[in-house]
This record gives C-alpha cells, sequence and structure tokens, in this order.
C-alpha cells in the first residue's frame, strides 16, 4: 500500500461512493478490479445493466473540475479495462454496459457526491 495521500483520498472516495450507490439500488459485483490494462474503480448491477463507476475525489474543488478530468485518453483506457474486465468475468455477454461518474467534492469533513449516468461514452 502506497502512503501517497492522494491513493488514501481516492480509496476513501470509492468507499463512499459505492455506499451511496448501493443506498440507491444499485449492488456491487466488484470494486477495484486490476488487469493488465487497467482498473476499474467500482462494477455494480443497475437493475439488469452492469454500470462500470469511475470515482473522482476533488477535495475543495467544484464537480465539474472532476468530470472535466475523464478526458479522451482516459477514457480509452477504461474502454480498453472494461474489454479486459467483460472477458474475464463473462458478464458482457448478458448485460449491457454503461460507464458512470462519481464525483466526490467540496470539504473533506462533509463531501458532496454526484452520479452522472452514461458520463463516459464507449464502444465495445
Amino acid at each position: 500500500m502506497s502512503d501517497d495521500p492522494r491513493h488514501a483520498l481516492g480509496r476513501d472516495a470509492e468507499r463512499l461512493a459505492q455506499a451511496w450507490l448501493e443506498a440507491r439500488g444499485l449492488s456491487l459485483v466488484c470494486a477495484n478490479w486490476r488487469g493488465r490494462r487497467g482498473e476499474l474503480d467500482l462494477v455494480m448491477r443497475d437493475r439488469g445493466i452492469i454500470a462500470v463507476i469511475e470515482v473522482r475525489a476533488r477535495i475543495g474543488r467544484p464537480h465539474d473540475d472532476a468530470r472535466a478530468s475523464v478526458d479522451r485518453r482516459k477514457a480509452h483506457r477504461l474502454t480498453s479495462a472494461i474489454r479486459e474486465y467483460l472477458c474475464f468475468s463473462g458478464l458482457g455477454d448478458s448485460l449491457p454496459v454503461r460507464v458512470d461518474l462519481v464525483t466526490v467534492c467540496g470539504p473533506r469533513w462533509r463531501p458532496t457526491l454526484r452520479w452522472w449516468r452514461n458520463a463516459v461514452r464507449i464502444v465495445l
């Protein structure tokens, strides 16, 4: 494990996002899946859809800053990692997939979360 404060912030934001999404009816399939082509923060089931959740934490900065941080390069890496995960898990054969973004922003002691469904366009 790294002692880098950014990694701790990221892990905390992912745990917070997971609990927040579960309270909204999603169920966890896996967290922090790491393959050769990248990492997926959260893979969740939203009714009959596999939702791959990219979590972005920006303490002290607005949500739009966090949303803008998912650029084309990041979308390409996500697509590669998702393809690898779907081959590994077999889930892509039976369920549609979307990529959502959850931003965790504001003061560290009281962050706010926003959820964008279909935030990242991918072609599988």
